[in-house]
């Protein structure tokens, strides 16, 4: 008896969540991120990949002549409908040398953000990373 009395509590369960309005949580949105990246002018690469919000994309470049350029990227929706950008990125570059730094930033869907860093010394032009966030369909 105390089985059947066991098993029709445990049945009751799904019942009372469905009674009280429970809805389970709905995967993560997922965007297609599109990466423009450029060195002093240069074009280094343009990635397009997809990551879910709230995990973190990589993008992993490596050039023969030494450079290399890594983007750590992290996309979470806030409740006003933005898009919070966390990265942290690294460079190798012969205009900048070693370089760490960790933007952070706010940008909607479909419009892209610039992120620059470097010096504006003549010749010379920043690396620039443009990201662009559509959801993916």
């Amino acid at each position: 008896m105390k089985l059947a009395t066991k098993f029709a509590a445990s049945s009751a369960i799904p019942m009372a969540l469905a009674l009280s309005g429970y809805v389970a949580p709905a995967d993560p949105a997922l965007y297609t991120m599109s990466m423009d990246l450029t060195d002093n002018g240069e074009t280094i690469a343009q990635p397009e990949l997809q990551v879910r919000d709230g995990e973190t994309a990589t993008v992993h470049i490596t050039k023969p002549d030494g450079r290399s350029y890594r983007a750590d990227v992290t996309f979470t929706r806030d409740d006003a409908g933005m898009i919070d950008m966390r990265s942290q990125i690294d460079a190798t570059s012969p205009t900048l040398g070693d370089v760490s730094f960790a933007p952070r930033l706010k940008l909607r869907i479909g419009e892209p953000v610039r992120i620059e860093y470097g010096n504006q010394a003549p010749g010379v032009r920043p690396l620039r990373i443009e990201i662009t966030l559509s959801e993916a369909s």
